[in-house]
């Protein structure tokens, strides 16, 4: 059972755990556009994941959605790292330990409910989670690749 079990929307914080059992801080972004990859893949998405693990996921229009102008969301697949110094998670390995003290809006709802869009009826969807620009190496996302 997992710590957020019975939170509403369901859909947002069973992504959320998953997600937060993913080390992610900035520079250590594989895991996450891996996962993200495996994802869409489960799902019969399009997926493209280039050499800086930069990701382009496309989800098809669902019927009836079909002439609408496609959804394009673009965010950094990183997380700030950062802790308390008596903290003993090493953000490069360790999950995050999460707890339930207060719901309060947070990003929650602009990163990882993402992922639930993809689940529902919706014109076509690209999502496109990069890594921070700074790390781009002078190389820049093939947002060519989107449609």
């Amino acid at each position: 059972m997992g710590v957020l079990d019975g939170l509403k929307p369901a859909g947002v914080f069973h992504f959320f755990e998953e997600i937060s059992r993913i080390p992610h801080g900035s520079g250590n972004e594989k895991q996450i556009s891996d996962y993200l990859k495996k994802f869409a893949g489960e799902r019969g998405l399009e997926c493209i994941q280039d050499a800086l693990n930069n990701i382009i996921i496309i989800k098809e229009a669902t019927p009836g959605y079909e002439q609408e102008a496609p959804y394009i969301l673009q965010g950094h697949m990183d997380m700030v790292t950062v802790k308390k110094p008596d903290c003993d998670i090493d953000m490069t390995k360790d999950p995050l330990r999460l707890c339930v003290r207060e719901i309060t809006a947070t990003n929650i709802g602009a990163r990882h409910s993402l992922l639930g869009l993809l689940r529902s009826d919706a014109p076509p969807v690209e999502l496109l989670p990069t890594v921070p620009m700074g790390r781009q190496k002078g190389q820049k996302v093939h947002y060519t690749q989107a449609r």
